[in-house]
């Protein structure tokens, strides 16, 4: 049977895999973008990736990799990539990894690819990985991000800011300015049958911060489920009142009965608006397959 794949959309990069291996790393904004993949026992790809200005001199890429190869490793070149891509396969004991490059011209994009093989290496499996590999789409309004179970389609001025993945939580804070915003979270929690104990609409107000004074709250349906909103607001400091506005905050939040998962959205402005309202380029993509891995004994 064929196995199941799944895309991720991290700072720009697509990436289509095995849907068994997960997003293991994802650099923030302060780092080198980089994407690490593991299967339920070892690591299984490293995509390091940058945008730049200039067309990078493949060979070396490929000489750095020779340098870092340890004495006596064998080292033999890829001949039967797909497309541009080059590299090297370097051969080991316990396994082989094939380290190979390409430079997306048309996007600017050079990105680094290091696929683990633990066992038998599968060329074919390996050429659909690459293949899949590739800049995101950058004429369109949205830019997509998809990782860790989340998938967020928003207004391309808005960045990644800040992240975390923790068992059962992911949070994901975009602002298009780190520093005055506006800002939007998107958080996705697991296994609410142990702690929502009582209906959205009551839980949403204790995830607001004390300092925003509850001004409406409400049942709201949203992605075609029934979920709750809450609108609050803050007074804010001297310099924000003498600029005749208010710090506004909207929350929604609902449970995907498909995944078993809620999702927790809140946006924060500065505004003199009478209420906050979500972009108007902005979806949240719920009910998604789950991909049950297989038991160890059958990977």
């Amino acid at each position: 049977m064929d196995t199941p794949w799944e895309q991720t959309c991290w700072r720009g990069l697509t990436v289509n895999h095995p849907a068994d291996w997960e997003v293991a790393y994802a650099a923030g904004t302060s780092e080198r973008p980089r994407i690490t993949f593991s299967d339920r026992r070892y690591r299984r790809l490293d995509v390091f990736y940058e945008f730049i200005d200039f067309k990078p001199n493949i060979e070396l890429m490929l000489d750095r990799y020779r340098r870092e190869a340890d004495p006596g490793v064998e080292l033999k070149p890829l001949t039967d990539a797909t497309g541009e891509w080059r590299g090297l396969i370097r051969h080991e004991p316990d396994g082989t990894v094939v380290h190979a490059g390409k430079f997306f011209e048309q996007a600017g994009c050079f990105v680094e690819a290091a696929v683990v093989w633990p066992d038998q290496r599968d060329k074919r499996l390996e050429r659909d990985l690459l293949k899949g590999i590739h800049p995101c789409e950058s004429d369109e309004p949205r830019r997509l991000w998809q990782a860790m179970g989340l998938s967020v389609a928003m207004d391309r001025e808005y960045d990644l800011q800040k992240h975390s993945s923790r068992v059962g939580r992911i949070i994901w804070e975009f602002a298009p300015d780190p520093r005055r915003g506006p800002f939007l979270t998107v958080r996705r929690l697991a296994m609410p049958q142990h702690w929502l104990k009582v209906p959205l609409v009551d839980w949403l107000p204790s995830q607001i911060p004390g300092e925003y004074t509850e001004d409406d709250r409400r049942e709201r349906a949203f992605n075609n489920h029934a979920g709750a909103e809450v609108v609050s607001s803050h007074r804010g400091g001297p310099a924000t009142r003498l600029r005749r506005r208010r710090r506004l905050r909207l929350d929604v939040a609902w449970l995907c009965e498909t995944e078993d998962r809620v999702y927790h959205i809140s946006y924060a402005e500065e505004s003199r608006n009478r209420s906050p309202e979500l972009p108007d380029v902005f979806e949240i993509r719920c009910c998604r397959e789950v991909h049950v891995p297989a038991p160890a004994g059958e990977l």
